[in-house]
């Protein structure tokens, strides 16, 4: 999963708070998934930019 986030918050921060939100819901099966985050300024970065060519938005 890519979450793109505003410049102003932190990837690390963001990512951790995520984390325990899907652990909290999904439990253990929340170690499946694969959480990026990452600004939206590095969207247009590899690997980032191939991710969104066949990538679906949610939101």
């Amino acid at each position: 999963m890519l979450v793109a986030i505003p410049g102003n918050l932190s990837e690390r921060e963001t990512h951790v708070l995520l984390s325990r939100i899907l652990e909290d819901k999904l439990g253990s099966i929340a170690f499946m998934i694969d959480l990026h985050v990452v600004s939206k300024e590095r969207l247009s970065k590899l690997p980032y930019s191939w991710w969104l060519k066949k990538s679906r938005r949610i939101v």
